[in-house]
């Protein structure tokens, strides 16, 4: 997680080492499927966008997490983590961390690439990145 953020332009740790930092919490689905992170305020989830409806399985795990967080029941369900984020002095950052967004990493699909979806007022943007 530490590597993507970094081409992201955000520096993120577990423990507060700058007055700069912010303090975020975050939601986290791992499992065998994908690994998923966004923020506790977000309303919708955007990262299933990547997540393949084909059979009837994923079908009815969309289905709840659309009715988890229409129910506003994440924090019931999801783990949560606290990190500590600064914007990289040298590096233009990609994105809002303070914004609506979903990281998504799935070894199934996408071997050795992340996605982000990041999504403001007016657009969604999709940025799309190599881990080492």
């Amino acid at each position: 997680m530490k590597n993507t953020f970094e081409q992201l332009g955000y520096n993120v740790t577990k423990i507060k080492f700058s007055i700069l930092s912010e303090e975020k919490q975050l939601f986290y689905i791992s499992n065998k499927h994908m690994n998923c992170l966004w923020p506790v305020s977000e309303k919708e989830p955007l990262f299933l966008d990547f997540y393949k409806y084909n059979r009837l399985f994923s079908a009815y795990y969309c289905c709840f997490i659309k009715a988890i967080f229409k129910l506003h029941l994440q924090s019931h369900i999801f783990k949560q983590k606290t990190v500590y984020v600064v914007k990289n002095k040298n590096n233009k950052t990609n994105f809002d961390f303070n914004e609506n967004w979903a990281l998504i990493n799935s070894n199934q699909l996408t071997q050795n690439h992340s996605f982000v979806i990041a999504k403001d007022q007016t657009k969604t943007h999709l940025i799309k990145l190599l881990i080492n």
